[in-house]
């Protein structure tokens, strides 16, 4: 876990886990007071200089195109714009992720097979949760083009 401060103040955190090849953003969080006024990029511009070391990095965020209500809309489309702005690609729908529908698997840094990715983010789950659980659950890769 990585904690962003200024002066002192707690502003934004950042929780990763990896393997031999990609280093995993289980979650990123600007806190509330301190969004829109740049230190969720320049946090993750801090921690992508300081990991640079070969490995890509990856994340997950909630497919835009698969929401009905609008302002989930835009909540989603604005942190796929963030991340793309930094310089994530946009590498693959995912169509069923462990419990949850259409996510999209973005990277930075060396591209990788989506196979070496799915299961290195399953590698770095089954650290943190039980295996027989995560083992039963899959990845479904959607064939669609976006």
């Amino acid at each position: 876990m990585y904690i962003y401060e200024e002066n002192g103040i707690e502003k934004a955190y950042l929780v990763t886990g990896e393997n031999e090849n990609i280093i995993f953003i289980f979650y990123f969080a600007v806190f509330a007071e301190y969004r829109s006024k740049g230190i969720g990029s320049k946090f993750l511009k801090e921690y992508i200089s300081m990991v640079k070391n070969g490995k890509t990095i990856v994340l997950e965020i909630e497919d835009p195109s698969k929401t009905e209500d609008k302002k989930e809309y835009q909540k989603r489309d604005r942190r796929k714009s963030f991340y793309e702005k930094l310089g994530f690609v946009h590498e693959k729908r995912i169509k069923e992720y462990y419990f949850f529908e259409y996510y999209i698997i973005l990277t930075f840094g060396k591209k990788l097979p989506i196979k070496e990715i799915e299961d290195g983010v399953k590698d770095i789950y089954n650290v943190i949760t039980n295996p027989v659980i995560m083992n039963k659950l899959k990845i479904k890769v959607c064939e669609e083009k976006f």
